[in-house]
């Protein structure tokens, strides 16, 4: 009777282990979709113990891997159920099955400028009112750093002079703010300072200028990709809703070198001579828009879709030498992490060519979108560098930068 209820407790226990994984799985480790690039054989490694069901007519590969066969039509979509161990359905995912894309990996040093979608609160200051008090009225009402501004008093703004000059002529200010996924109004008392201005007792700011490298470009659309991450206020870590931006080819005036605990950095000079297009989009997953002249300078190459990343060797191009052009220098991929949740840090990567680490000492500031290849093809971008390691750095899967491209259309 005593080893029926220890079975039968076992039974429980492994029940519910299996149910909560299924649980874990379908809601954080697998996609609702998955998108196999015609020719490969591997698209996307799914969770241990997460298998395609086997009446699917999807081909299966060993150990549990979403696999792509020859595929005649351009695109092809197909519904497939997950089952844990292969004994318990627990999600139906969409499999799509594209043609291999094409671009240009550029490798070019170039300058951004955006301008965010209204006024980001950047911090607060204290000031003395002709009231004899010492105050911040935005602090006071309850903005906070890193929200954006985007009216005031029904108008909206994206500039700082027309933002201060309604305050400055307004008793009670009505703030339209955007706090993460949140929109709400705040009302505002700016304070007369002893200058005789109305103040709210902020600071902010409504653009951002950098310095990066671009991943690719397209010839049809002239579309480019660049960055592979985001650019973000660098006060209060904001991702900036871009209005507008521009695209420039920077001259590099000085570069850096990175040193332990010292990231380096390219320093770059950006011209109105020097217009190469415009941006459109600005996402986690990098900078997208539009080339005014789309004629391709780079050879065409195919994309790798992510599940053929491979540990070993490979190369990046960037423009850290003195002639202002991209040249390719070796590199060694570490690891890869399919499933990682910050699709910029999908991949680690270890710079090994002689020549770039005296000149730069690994990756620096300014790399950033620095196409990888492998084996012939282009599978990710260079997105950050390891602070006490300059020689190490993370890559975002260039599968993932198509993704926000097509969405940035």
């Amino acid at each position: 009777m005593k080893s029926r209820k220890i079975v039968f407790t076992l039974f429980l226990s492994a029940a519910l282990i299996i149910f909560l994984y299924a649980a874990v799985s379908v809601n954080f480790l697998i996609s609702d979709s998955y998108t196999i690039i015609e020719g490969s054989r591997i698209e996307a490694s799914l969770p241990p113990g997460i298998y395609p069901s086997e009446d699917t007519s999807l081909p299966v590969g060993t150990g549990g891997v979403l696999s792509g066969g020859e595929v005649k039509s351009k695109n092809a979509e197909r519904r497939v159920t997950l089952k844990v161990f292969n004994l318990i359905p627990v999600k139906e995912v969409s499999v799509n099955t594209v043609q291999s894309p094409v671009v240009y990996p550029s490798g070019e040093c170039i300058g951004v400028k955006i301008y965010s979608r209204g006024i980001i609160v950047t911090g607060f200051t204290d000031f003395d009112t002709s009231e004899g008090l010492c105050v911040s009225p935005g602090a006071v009402a309850g903005l906070k750093s890193g929200d954006i501004i985007t009216a005031i008093n029904g108008v909206a703004t994206t500039s700082i002079s027309e933002f201060t000059g309604i305050a400055d002529s307004s008793g009670e200010c009505v703030l339209d703010v955007t706090r993460g996924e949140k929109s709400f109004r705040l009302k505002v008392n700016p304070k007369p300072c002893t200058d005789g201005h109305m103040r709210m007792g902020i600071y902010v700011k409504n653009s951002i200028a950098g310095v990066g490298t671009m991943t690719f470009s397209t010839k049809d659309e002239g579309r480019f990709a660049a960055l592979g991450h985001g650019i973000s206020d660098s006060d209060t870590g904001v991702l900036l809703p871009i209005q507008r931006g521009t695209l420039y080819k920077a001259d590099i005036i000085d570069i850096r070198k990175g040193t332990r605990g010292n990231p380096g950095e390219i320093i770059g000079a950006l011209s109105d001579d020097n217009l190469m297009g415009e941006c459109t989009s600005n996402t986690n997953g990098g900078i997208y828009g539009v080339l005014y002249d789309n004629t391709p300078k780079d050879r065409a190459m195919t994309v790798a879709p992510k599940g053929e990343v491979k540990e070993g060797k490979a190369t990046l191009i960037c423009t850290v030498d003195e002639s202002g052009e991209p040249l390719e220098y070796t590199v060694e991929i570490l690891s890869v992490n399919r499933l990682s949740q910050n699709k910029t840090k999908s991949f680690s990567i270890k710079v090994t060519d002689e020549k770039l680490l005296k000149k730069t000492g690994g990756i620096v500031q300014g790399m950033s979108g620095s196409p990888i290849l492998q084996n012939g093809r282009i599978v990710g971008a260079v997105t950050h560098v390891f602070v006490n390691d300059p020689t190490r750095g993370y890559g975002i899967f260039i599968e993932n930068m198509l993704a926000e491209a097509k969405k940035s259309k």
